[in-house]
């Protein structure tokens, strides 16, 4: 990099510390639910359909995790980006704030917790297939690397929010409370607007993409 011009190889620079931590804290939550949620789950009785649905859930997790673990080291450099601190933190908070609620009790009763089972096994699959088709092209924060508007994306221009959408009902059917509903209206809030920002950027970095956007619902299918 020695040859590059100092911005341009800061941007080098910035870019690799960037998937760095990427793998690092994806690593320490798969290292999280390993450690803290299976390890103990596997040490009581997998008979009893509580203890089964975590299990599944847990699982579920780890491969989105590793997923993303990898896509980080393999994805492209970024074209285009959303300056500023704000559509960063909006982007953080808005993929990882329903964590918490994992901190929250469980709910009861057999037939809210399989529910909520299925929505979140549903939503990691959705979220699976999303991520496998957009490929080294996955980002966390608003930034544009590949314009990618076939397979899930040609049913919305957000899978994978959507898919994330899904898992949270399940999540908040698994943990409910007045506290949880708060949670993740917020959340849904964040991720509106951080569609927003991504839409920005991929309409200055793709010319193409205001034909895609005219054609193509955001979020939901043949809603919005």
């Amino acid at each position: 990099m020695t040859g590059l011009p100092r911005p341009l190889r800061w941007e080098r620079i910035l870019d690799v510390l960037a998937r760095l931590a990427g793998v690092a804290w994806f690593g320490f939550l798969a290292w999280v639910a390993i450690t803290i949620r299976m390890i103990p789950l596997l040490r009581e009785n997998l008979e009893d359909p509580e203890t089964l649905r975590q299990v599944v859930s847990i699982l579920a997790d780890l491969a989105f995790l590793a997923l993303l673990v990898v896509l980080f080291l393999v994805r492209r450099t970024a074209s285009r980006k959303q300056p500023g601190f704000l559509p960063r933190l909006v982007a953080f908070l808005g993929a990882f704030g329903l964590t918490v609620l994992g901190l929250m009790p469980s709910s009861s009763g057999a037939a809210l917790v399989w529910t909520a089972a299925g929505l979140e096994v549903a939503g990691h699959v959705l979220m699976l297939a999303s991520l496998l088709w957009l490929g080294r092209s996955f980002s966390i924060f608003p930034e544009a690397r590949r314009l990618v508007t076939t397979g899930p994306y040609a049913i919305v221009r957000h899978p994978l929010y959507l898919a994330e959408g899904l898992a949270a009902i399940g999540l908040v059917l698994n943990h409910l409370s007045w506290i949880a509903v708060v949670v993740a209206v917020a959340q849904l809030a964040l991720q509106i607007t951080r569609m927003g920002w991504e839409e920005q950027v991929l309409t200055g970095a793709f010319p193409e993409y205001a034909a895609y956007r005219s054609r193509v619902k955001r979020f939901l299918p043949g809603i919005w």
